[in-house]
């Protein structure tokens, strides 16, 4: 770690020090936070063995993030920015280029469900429409299936409440930025519907220094949400969940070649959507001793591809991803016991232009359940999931089975304290082009297995008065990973491979503070603080290490670091809130064709983005809500803002907004 990143991190950390701890709280409940991606039905936080974050509404509303992924940045998640794209990594595993759903190794749903799409710059989002945003970390086969090896991402939407609620946000910030927001909700005599849509343009960005990154501007990003449903008896509500996301005339510079970034000349442009529709159904007697829901969904990702201004050229081409999925489960909540079982069937039908279209279906069982004993002081957990997968393209077909558990064991002597210990394992089945090939650039594979990973981890949580942290350790085993590789004798074409067996290791921390000094009425301020620290990336492979030259797995940093705080004061209205985050170098392949090191493998990246927020509330007015001023400053101090090889960030860059709520 260089001079200048110790002296942020202990800026950083002398900062939240310098705040006076004496504020006194009563022993809090934190931990009784309700969540329900942990088991896929509602249960809470205190009981869960796994490591899971919870963003709540209020954390989302106060970040500068414009979409998911600057949001999952901010909180010291990897996302590997490649232009158009931007990948998720948990704990190592993700996605470092383009694909599908079937493809990542980190699963994105919304409100539970598999949506088609792994790219979490395409969702832009209104803040109103988010409720919170739960993430396990870690493998979660038992509950999601294939591609949740890393971890799992559930966006969850708010839903109508009783009498009316709105916002709307109109701003504008550099480069050529403009911004607008609405969102609506309420419910009444049974109905329940919310609505939200937000739209945002943006002219190409200069980057740390000073230079225009040429072609990263787009024409049009939208984002909208519908929900809605009927209770028709207590306990019962039948209800439609529509997403929609777009982006048009997205264009994303040809990085690494002769042309590209400043210069401006090589790029290809790309117009991207993907929309799912729900319907589903969940009921439960009247003592909610027993709950049941079915679900049906449909949707498309769509990624429409001109590389015709790129320095290879081409025609475009259209890839369209369908997905269809039912599910169906039932829940037994008893006292001390709780057992969760049920069904899931899912369908992938991917067409493109210049491919082989390609088919992967997937019926699946599953469980799990939960004991507590001696007063929920020692909770039991179990689970499995029987997956049965086929995939088929023109070339043929293949399937194969997989059998995921998962155990864990939570010792909770306090309501505030706890002590977890979890083993799972995640598997993802190959998509039908790295089984069978295609028509263009890879050769079919009909020995490929699926990728399978064995994580053991233990860790504890607080939640005591002023004071929540969580300290986590976990190792993970990570067999037959799947990547393209040139293979000579067949002409240059690509053909998938399975990797042996690589070593992911490390430890997680986070820490948050809520301080309300006697001194100063009304003021609030609330530091976080919180680390990945890798401390083993073994790629276990000796062919791979010979290509890299370095054993350390590419792509995966050994550090990150979020911290910052925010702090209200009701007496004058006034918020201001401050994040950092700070990653370490990635070993990664240099593409850039006019580089010393072109061809190799080399550090690069890392660096310290940290943005800054002030909301102001102007005015308000009495049962008609009110009027607030926003003002961000993002990337602060024009680092480079690099977390991939030439595909760096914006510099230094500034946004005003004036949002209205009721």
């Amino acid at each position: 770690m260089n001079l200048v990143k110790r002296k942020k991190l202990l800026a950083a950390g002398l900062m939240l020090a310098a705040w006076p701890l004496s504020a006194q709280a009563d022993e809090t409940t934190m931990l009784g936070t309700m969540v329900v991606t942990a088991d896929r039905l509602q249960s809470s936080l205190k009981e869960a063995s796994a490591n899971i974050t919870v963003l709540s509404s209020e954390r989302i509303q106060s970040s500068t993030a414009s979409n998911v992924g600057d949001l999952l940045t901010e909180e010291g998640f990897q996302v590997i920015n490649q232009g158009s794209q931007k990948m998720l990594y948990i704990r190592g595993m993700g996605q470092s280029s383009g694909g599908n759903e079937m493809q990542s190794r980190v699963l994105i749903l919304v409100n539970g469900r598999r949506i088609g799409a792994n790219n979490v710059a395409l969702m832009d989002y209104s803040k109103d429409a988010i409720d919170h945003i739960e993430i396990i970390r870690g493998p979660s086969a038992v509950q999601y299936g294939s591609s949740a090896l890393g971890g799992v991402v559930n966006i969850i939407t708010k839903r109508g409440e009783e009498g009316a609620q709105g916002a709307a946000e109109v701003g504008f910030g550099s480069f050529g930025l403009n911004k607008q927001d609405v969102s609506l909700r309420g419910a009444s005599g049974g109905f329940d519907a919310a609505w939200s849509i937000s739209q945002k343009g943006r002219d190409a960005y200069e980057v740390s220094g000073g230079d225009t990154w040429a072609h990263t501007d787009f024409g049009s990003s939208v984002a909208s949400n519908l929900d809605m449903g009927y209770t028709f008896l207590p306990n019962h509500r039948v209800g439609i969940n529509l997403n929609l996301y777009n982006q048009d005339d997205v264009e994303s510079p040809s990085s690494g070649f002769s042309g590209s970034g400043p210069r401006g000349a090589s790029y290809n442009l790309y117009d991207l959507r993907n929309t799912n529709l729900a319907v589903e159904y969940a009921g439960a007697d009247a003592e909610k001793l027993f709950t049941w829901s079915a679900r049906y969904a449909f949707g498309r990702d769509q990624n429409n591809y001109d590389p015709s201004h790129s320095m290879w050229g081409g025609a475009s081409t259209e890839t369209e991803l369908d997905n269809q999925s039912l599910t169906a489960q039932t829940t037994y909540n008893g006292e001390a016991l709780t057992v969760n079982v049920g069904a899931d069937w899912l369908k992938y039908s991917l067409e493109t232009d210049d491919r082989d279209d390609g088919e992967s279906k997937d019926s699946a069982g599953f469980f799990s359940g939960r004991y507590r004993l001696f007063d929920e002081k020692l909770i039991l957990s179990a689970g499995g999931r029987f997956d049965h997968y086929k995939v088929e393209n023109s070339g043929g077909d293949a399937s194969d089975d997989n059998f995921a558990p998962a155990v864990g064991l939570v010792v909770a002597p306090r309501n505030w304290l706890k002590f977890r210990a979890n083993y799972a394992e995640g598997f993802r089945m190959p998509a039908p082009n790295e089984y069978l090939g295609d028509a263009t650039w890879y050769v079919g594979n009909s020995d490929l297995q699926p990728e399978k990973s064995e994580t053991y981890e233990i860790g504890a949580d607080v939640a005591f008065g002023i004071l929540s942290a969580s300290l986590t350790y976990f190792h993970t085993d990570w067999d037959d990973k799947i990547i393209a590789m040139s293979v000579p004798e067949l002409m240059g074409k690509y053909r998938y491979l399975n990797l042996s067996d690589s070593t992911i290791a490390g430890l997680e921390w986070a820490m948050s503070l809520e301080l309300r000094p006697e001194s100063v009425a009304g003021l609030v301020i609330r530091p976080r603080f919180s680390l990945t620290w890798l401390t083993e990336r073994d790629n276990g492979d000796r062919a791979q290490v010979a290509v890299v030259g370095d054993d350390t797995l590419p792509n995966t940093p050994e550090y990150s670091v979020s911290y910052g705080l925010r702090a209200e004061y009701e007496p004058w209205a006034l918020a201001v809130g401050l994040t950092a985050v700070t990653f370490s170098d990635i070993l990664t392949s240099d593409w850039r064709t006019t580089s010393p090191t072109s061809g190799r493998y080399i550090e690069d990246g890392g660096g310290t983005v940290v943005n800054m927020s002030l909301e102001k509330r102007l005015c308000a007015w009495e049962n008609r809500g009110q009027l607030n001023l926003r003002l961000e400053a993002n990337n602060l101090f024009d680092d480079d803002n690099e977390t991939y090889l030439d595909y760096p960030g914006p510099g230094r860059n500034f946004y005003a907004g004036l949002r209205y709520e009721f």
